[in-house]
């Protein structure tokens, strides 16, 4: 049952309790005798929203009516509304109860009341940004934030070999760096370097080796995990000859990251799968046509905000 509490009548009739614009406090007992109260945990109350201004109010327990239970309505179970509190819709609220109605259940935010908080915010995320670099060229990228970043590195594939007689060797895929823990500073300067596609060779004519990529914080190609990452291009397949030619060979060779994957190997014609983000290689040609040319390699920085 559902007590709805007029202050110039009901108060007056509680046990110990006041009328007027003071503040009334319910003890246990005094809520066990209010008129049509019974039980041992007291009735339920209903707050309007004139209720809710004013001077304080501290209840044991309280509940919005059913036909309060609006989009922007809270089911509370408990709540104090302290006189230090009472500026614009500030609200103390040691233990909340929040079921958002459906149609506030959005993927972006969960909205009760004036409140809104962000998904992220609301479960503790941290915000992460991707940036992916996959034009081939060299790039400055400045350091928004002071931290710790992930960066990764993928070599441009190599280029298929040219036929003759026997068709030209595959292209091997470029290898894939990665360095994790990177520490950089705001508004330093890292340079990103994308590793352009291996041209393909003419008839009877091997094909281009892959192109590295990188990203450094010295302006140069890194020699160590602390200045960034770096992954090479994968090897050129061979110029067919009387017989087909050889396919390039995938290698992590004088790659530089804390985690370093080496390109897949070209098998006949067919090129060599790029290994993380780098690029594949390029097939070989048939007899007297031009091998294909590689993929262009790509280069990633991640980080949190």
């Amino acid at each position: 049952m559902v007590d709805q509490l007029d202050g110039s009548k009901q108060f007056k009739n509680l046990p110990g309790g006041t009328p007027g614009n003071g503040v009334t406090q319910l003890d246990a007992k005094q809520v066990k005798n209010l008129p049509s109260g019974g039980g041992s945990g007291g009735p339920t109350f209903v707050i309007s929203e004139s209720t809710n201004r004013g001077d304080a109010l501290s209840l044991g327990s309280l509940k919005l009516s059913e036909s309060e239970q609006r989009s922007d309505k809270l089911s509370i179970s408990k709540i104090l509304l302290a006189e230090s509190e009472q500026r614009s819709d500030a609200f103390l609220i040691p233990v909340l109860s929040v079921k958002p109605a459906e149609s506030d259940q959005r993927s972006d935010a969960i909205k009760f009341g004036a409140i809104r908080i962000s998904e992220s915010a609301n479960r503790g995320d941290k915000s992460t940004v991707v940036i992916t670099f996959t034009t081939a060229g060299t790039y400055s990228f400045l350091a928004p934030i002071t931290g710790t970043y992930t960066l990764e590195a993928g070599g441009s594939g190599g280029g298929g070999g040219g036929g003759s007689v026997g068709s030209g060797g595959g292209g091997a895929g470029g290898s894939d760096a990665v360095t994790t823990g990177f520490s950089a500073t705001a508004g330093q300067t890292l340079t990103v370097k994308v590793g352009a596609a291996a041209a393909g060779g003419a008839a009877v004519t091997a094909g281009t080796a892959g192109n590295s990529s990188f990203i450094s914080n010295t302006g140069a190609a890194p020699t160590a995990t602390s200045q960034g990452c770096l992954a090479n291009g994968g090897a050129a397949g061979g110029a067919g000859g009387v017989g087909a030619g050889t396919a390039g060979s995938g290698s992590s060779t004088g790659d530089v990251g804390t985690t370093v994957t080496a390109g897949g190997s070209g098998s006949g014609t067919t090129g060599g799968t790029g290994a993380g983000i780098g690029g594949a290689g390029g097939a070989g040609g048939g007899a007297l046509t031009a091998g294909s040319a590689g993929v262009a390699g790509k280069c990633r920085i991640t980080y949190s905000l």
